[in-house]
């Protein structure tokens, strides 16, 4: 937790919960699988973490407030919540429940992972945020994809540079330290107007694409998105374009 000492334990376990009464949202009720992380660090203050959904929460430590806006619209969008106490000099605690399936979703017909040689296998993978990077990465190479990873806009443009002739499609935050995504886009396009670019935002679509519009983007994914959205986006992406 930054330079300072501390423990951070994680923890999971099924449980039945009542929406209200357990610290949730009413008509959060039933059997639940509860993901909680809990730190010994120096806690926040009511105000603190009434502000920690703002999309423009800063502590003075480093850090975005829509990390936690992503988490929360993750758990929303899959019939969860999340839930958070924390008091100063104690530490903090979040606990993320998930409502247990009944079974296994049944996949759709051409929903298992294909694999996929040539080019149009490697992505580019271009997004600041650990957590998002690594999920995207983990659903792309079930899906068959090569993934070359990157955290910001400036090592990504690089990457791209370095592997251009194996590169088959990227995929763009939008909002980056150092360099933005229709930043990035903008240098691909100079270079290489063939390799199609998905862009990814929380915002909304029509705000993202409102410079964009007409000069070859290849798709746009509002975050949070499900697995089987971004790889739709990609196997579209690397059959057409749209302007």
């Amino acid at each position: 937790m930054g330079n300072a000492e501390g423990d951070i334990t994680i923890r999971t376990h099924l449980r039945h919960l009542e929406g209200e009464r357990d610290g949730l949202a009413p008509g959060i009720e039933g059997d639940f699988v509860c993901l909680e992380v809990k730190d010994t660090g120096p806690g926040m203050s009511e105000e603190t973490l009434s502000g920690i959904f703002d999309p423009f929460f800063r502590t003075q430590h480093p850090g975005r407030g829509l990390g936690m806006l992503t988490v929360q619209g993750i758990a929303r969008e899959h019939q969860g919540a999340l839930a958070m106490e924390s008091l100063p000099g104690k530490g903090s605690t979040f606990r993320l429940a998930f409502p247990v399936a009944e079974k296994a979703p049944d996949l759709d017909e051409g929903d298992e992972g294909t694999p996929v040689s040539g080019m149009n296998g490697v992505v580019l993978l271009v997004d600041d945020e650990p957590s998002i990077r690594a999920t995207l990465k983990q659903g792309l190479e079930l899906g068959g994809y090569k993934v070359i990873e990157a955290s910001d806009g400036v090592e990504g443009f690089g990457a791209f540079v370095r592997h251009r002739s194996s590169i088959g499609l990227v995929m763009l935050d939008l909002t980056m330290p150092r360099m933005g995504g229709d930043e990035v886009f903008e240098e691909i396009h100079k270079v290489a107007p063939e390799v199609p670019v998905i862009l990814m935002s929380g915002y909304s679509q029509q705000e993202a694409l409102e410079n964009l519009r007409g000069r070859g983007l290849a798709g746009f994914l509002s975050k949070p998105c499900t697995m089987k959205e971004a790889l739709g986006a990609v196997r579209k992406a690397l059959g057409q374009t749209f302007s």
